[in-house]
């Protein structure tokens, strides 16, 4: 569509069509969700330097979404219905995302909501890794 704007010689009688504000407030369905994390979501395990760790490392998690910035309001309502995270407009490109960064978010939402409404086969790895950190740190 992009590309159609940019060269309108190449289609005259073109014009584009703008899209409707999506109205959401509350997850529907839960397999809505799990249809957006099997497309857009990921599950990050990050080791990062800590000076109160012994170990001198801490592990973080971090489960986001992203989408277009369009789609702000139905990212805060993740928020809203699943009662963790927060939703971060990007300064320098035209996207959002969903993240969840706490553990206790992860642990006592996040994945009691995906073993109950499991991940497709293209998002089952990302969830497993993610699991089992969570469980040698529990």
């Amino acid at each position: 569509m992009q590309r159609a704007a940019a060269r309108p010689f190449a289609f005259p009688n073109w014009s584009p069509v703008p899209r409707p504000p999506l109205q959401v407030s509350e997850i529907q369905d839960p397999n809505w969700l799990v249809g957006f994390v099997n497309g857009e979501g990921s599950f990050h395990i990050k080791i990062a330097v800590s000076k109160t760790n012994i170990s001198g490392y801490a592990i973080r998690l971090k489960f986001s979404i992203g989408q277009h910035y369009r789609d702000f309001e139905l990212l805060s309502s993740f928020t809203r219905n699943l009662s963790c995270g927060y939703v971060m407009l990007n300064a320098k490109l035209p996207n959002c995302s969903f993240t969840v960064t706490r553990f206790s978010d992860a642990v006592d939402t996040i994945i009691p909501f995906f073993e109950r409404y499991p991940l497709e086969p293209a998002g089952i790895q990302k969830k497993e890794i993610f699991w089992i950190d969570v469980e040698l740190r529990s």
